[in-house]
């Protein structure tokens, strides 16, 4: 399996550009599975949100995620729920977004 953290900004750049590899990283199934459903035009974009059920799959994704990380790291690092769906009340997609914030890159 392969692990979560890149060493470089050229790792980065590999697994963007290699299909196969990206496929196969720990990140990928849940977003492959979620966008290959087939979806109601209707459904890309909500106007009401379930803000709270939300912040919920985003937090179970931050103790997955920080689950494998040592504590000297997590003392170092940050999660950051962001987006639309970050936003009580805001429209949009039902798809979340998070940043993991360093001082600097790894």
């Amino acid at each position: 399996m392969a692990h979560l953290f890149v060493k470089d900004p050229d790792e980065v750049n590999a697994i963007i550009n290699d299909p196969e590899r990206l496929k196969s990283h720990p990140t990928m199934p849940n977003l492959v599975h979620a966008h290959s459903k087939k979806q109601k035009k209707e459904d890309l974009f909500v106007l009401n949100l379930p803000h709270d059920e939300i912040k919920g799959w985003v937090l179970e994704e931050k103790e997955k995620v920080f689950s494998s990380v040592p504590d000297e790291v997590k003392s170092k690092v940050r999660w950051e729920h962001v987006g639309s769906t970050s936003i009580p009340g805001m429209p949009g997609s039902m798809f979340p977004d998070s940043l993991i914030l360093t001082q600097s890159f790894p």
